[in-house]
């Protein structure tokens, strides 16, 4: 028997992967700025607010994988032989 994916599961792994990728590209900037060693442009500031912001998108990740989680598992409750497959 196939294994079919919950409703909206799909669409809710494509966004989690979209965001991670996300996530990544600012965790890169912040490497690069943490890297930089320029006498006259402090990115103190600049990497404080985008430590932030990478802490902000991490704790929208977890929610989504736990919500994500919770709907798999809601639904294998539902439907036993299926499950999401991401």
């Amino acid at each position: 028997m196939a294994r079919v994916c919950p409703p909206g599961c799909g669409l809710a792994a494509a966004q989690i992967g979209k965001d991670i990728h996300r996530a990544a590209e600012k965790l890169a900037k912040l490497t690069k700025l943490a890297k930089s060693k320029s006498l006259f442009d402090d990115p103190a500031a600049e990497i404080s607010e985008l430590s932030y912001v990478i802490t902000q998108d991490i704790n929208r990740l977890n929610e989504g994988r736990a919500r994500t989680h919770t709907h798999t598992h809601a639904h294998r409750e539902e439907r036993p032989a299926t499950s999401c497959m991401h």
